[in-house]
């Protein structure tokens, strides 16, 4: 029997029970309780009953397509809940995918307080098979939001329109580039605009509509928006929709400075959740991690003591030695799972900062160390080792509104390796094992992870560039064991090969793509010229964006990986000094083309945008991103002032030759309403001014009188037709 077609169980939170239970279809029912030998799954609890429920079977089980579930209450005691509300015993309950089933516990997750009071918390999930389709059903079921999996070979029909299609051309959208104060996000073929006069934030859809944006919805933008993320693509295998509170469609995640994560439907802007976190800590930062399915809110980090001890505390209540806090969720749905505390000393005062990302707990000291924690220990651990929390104010009722704190680190967890790196840079990578790390501002290594061994060929990046020119390290999006190192300087793809003889792993160059800027390559190569001296000797260091008179054009290379179609998009870009005299003193970034390469690097088309972008010489940041969606492609040009967004759209030849000729029809229909509707005054009326003869009562001596006669009979048609108009003293 296939595990993909069977019905599961998991426990809630599943850090607490091994491998999903299988509801095999080939069986008429399955029971879970207390006593062992009669129940098919055992549950050793307090509320669970000998005989407590029994999942029935619904449909034959020779299709395990028409496979549904009921659940059955035997009767006991505390009974059993289903989304955390008790239902009738004796009488079968229909379930769908990811409900909570609570075995005589009406929490939304389990908990272990001591071998005698567990409590047992699962959610069913369907089959995972159900996510195959063809391409046109995954691209349908996909703007509805009700995929399961996306894979690549679904959307090869769409991988050829895009690389291959002669008759199709990447078309800029109408309107000219979207340009907006603060940063602009995409998701789910919208992006999210602020709008300074209004005070919004706006969401405009840029997917399904030929030529203009059009305008979706508006939210407030106060309070604050710390931060936010749009959710959107398939949803993980375990869940099947509907889910409740639309959890299955796009959704919209915004943390406010008033402390409150809000959650929105992103096709009508409508609010689903909205949750107060904490009086005694301001969240600042979302980190999502989907492999796991969570969602990680930081605090603001403090660095020097002061009354208000809490980091970005509300009140005065909490201790001086508490660096971070952070609230971890479960994503889809939005359900709180726990909320600690960094504290100093537990991880020693020289802590600096902390993260949490891919179930690890990442505490970097002031020695550019970087300590790495397994966030299932340290769960396990504060469950067990769980201590009452006591108020130390008398605004306890206030303080204590939003999630409490859950999980305390009393003892420091065991570390699982430390690693050195600049600027505390690192980046892990499963598959094999390895790391990069920063040895300087533009160099990087890569290493193993069991004994910290550095791979063959693993130091990239140019120690002696300084100025405008910038690299970066990482390991490849997709799926494959690569290396990417990209810059200034261009691009190149290592292949990670394993070498059995020595047993070590070494860096191969499989493809690489060098910059056409040569004044980069000179100043690299001459360290003076790079790396000034001064009189007695010293290197002055230039800061970033420097522009001298030996390398006025820096040539900058990015990519983007689109895992739909597992394409790679590469973006040729450049940055000089304007030469134009109108707009001296200002920087022009220049974007060449677009190169878009299959999985393996081969080129499969190259599209010329030739796009400038200007901004002022005082503005020296400036990053250029670039995003591959199906059949979108968007350039974004962010600087320290505003973002400006260039949105493409596949669209064949025909399209883009009648959407350019019905362009023009009605510019040129309202011009000539516009003309004939325009009020067209007597011109002499309009210029004729007195004379200085006339002011002062002098003749002429030039003027007959057929002349004299006619300047009457236009002065008294004048004043006919003006005799509403405030006459000045100079006339008409």
């Amino acid at each position: 029997m296939d595990p993909d077609q069977c019905w599961t169980l998991s426990r809630v939170p599943n850090i607490l029970e091994g491998p999903e239970y299988l509801l095999q279809h080939d069986k008429e029912f399955v029971t879970f309780g207390r006593r062992q030998g009669t129940n098919d799954k055992i549950c050793n609890g307090p509320n669970v009953s000998r005989n407590h429920l029994k999942f029935v079977r619904q449909g034959s089980a020779l299709d395990w397509r028409n496979v549904n579930w009921s659940i059955l209450d035997l009767g006991g005691t505390v009974g059993t809940f289903v989304n955390m509300v008790r239902i009738e015993p004796s009488q079968p309950f229909s379930l769908k995918c990811g409900d909570l089933i609570g075995v005589g516990c009406p929490e939304h997750r389990s908990t272990i307080r001591g071998g005698d009071k567990e409590t047992f918390v699962y959610r069913i999930k369907s089959p995972r098979a159900w996510g195959t389709g063809n391409i046109l059903r995954s691209l349908a079921l996909r703007e509805l939001g009700l995929v399961r999996n996306n894979r690549a070979k679904d959307f090869s029909m769409l991988k050829d329109l895009v690389t291959q299609s002669s008759n199709r051309v990447f078309q800029k959208m109408v309107g000219g580039p979207i340009v907006s104060q603060g940063e602009i996000k995409y998701g789910d073929g919208k992006v999210i605009i602020r709008n300074s006069a209004t005070k919004t934030m706006d969401c405009y859809n840029i997917r399904n509509n030929t030529n203009n944006m059009v305008k979706l919805w508006s939210l407030p933008a106060r309070p604050r928006w710390e931060d936010y993320q749009i959710d959107c693509g398939p949803l993980p295998p375990p869940y099947q929709p509907p889910l409740p509170l639309e959890a299955h469609k796009a959704r919209l995640t915004v943390l406010r400075s008033s402390n409150r994560l809000q959650r929105y439907n992103m096709d009508t802007g409508n609010l689903k959740q909205d949750l107060i976190l904490s009086r005694k800590h301001r969240f600042t930062e979302l980190a999502p991690d989907p492999e796991r399915g969570l969602l990680v809110l930081s605090s603001v980090r403090v660095t020097k003591t002061s009354n208000k001890t809490c980091p970005g505390s509300f009140t005065n209540c909490n201790s001086a030695d508490v660096l971070k806090s952070f609230i971890i969720f479960e994503n889809i749905p939005l359900q709180f799972l726990y909320h600690f505390e960094i504290s100093k000393l537990v991880f020693g005062s020289s802590i600096q900062d902390a993260a949490v990302c891919l179930g690890l707990l990442l505490v970097m000291y002031q020695n550019k160390n970087i300590e790495i924690f397994s966030m299932e220990d340290i769960i396990k651990y504060g469950e067990t080792k769980f201590e009452e929390l006591h108020d130390c104010s008398s605004n306890a009722e206030e303080e204590n509104i939003g999630f409490p704190i859950n999980l305390k680190i009393v003892e420091k967890p065991p570390c699982l390796f430390v690693v050195k790196s600049d600027h505390h840079h690192l980046e892990m990578n499963m598959n094999p094992w390895l790391y990069i790390k920063s040895i300087s501002d533009k160099q990087f290594s890569v290493h193993e992870l069991n004994n910290d061994k550095l791979v063959t060929g693993g130091v990239m990046g140019n120690r002696s560039v300084d100025g405008v020119d910038h690299e970066n390290v990482m390991f490849s999006p997709d799926d494959s064991s690569r290396v990417i190192h990209f810059g200034s300087f261009g691009l190149r793809v290592m292949n990670i090969e394993r070498d059995y003889k020595n047993e070590c792993y070494h860096l191969r160059e499989m493809f690489s793509i060098k910059s056409d800027h040569k004044d980069s390559d000179k100043s690299s190569s001459d360290p003076a010229n790079s790396a000034p001296t001064t009189r007695v000797g010293r290197h002055v260091r230039r800061p970033a964006n420097y522009y001298d008179n030996v390398a006025e054009t820096v040539t900058n290379v990015t990519f983007q990986y689109e895992d739909e179609l597992n394409l790679f998009a590469v973006l040729v870009s450049s940055e000089s000094i304007n030469d134009d005299d109108s707009q001296a003193n200002s920087l022009m970034t220049h974007i060449k083309e677009v190169k878009i390469y299959d999985k393996n690097f081969s080129l499969l088309r190259t599209e010329s945008l030739d796009v400038i972008s200007i901004r002022s010489g005082m503005d020296l940041s400036s990053n250029v991103s670039l995003t591959l969606d199906q059949d979108l492609l968007l350039v974004s040009v962010k600087s320290s002032v505003r973002t400006t967004l260039h949105a493409y759209k596949l669209r064949s030849k025909v399209e883009v030759e009648e959407s350019s000729t019905t362009s023009e029809e009605p510019v040129k229909s309202v011009r000539k309403r516009r003309r004939s509707n325009r009020p067209r005054h007597d011109p002499r009326t309009l210029r004729r001014r007195s004379t200085w003869n006339e002011r002062y009562d002098l003749a002429s001596t030039t003027d007959t009188d057929e002349e004299e006669e006619d300047t009457n009979e236009e002065e008294e048609r004048s004043v006919q037709g003006n005799t509403n108009r405030h006459r000045t003293r100079s006339g008409y």
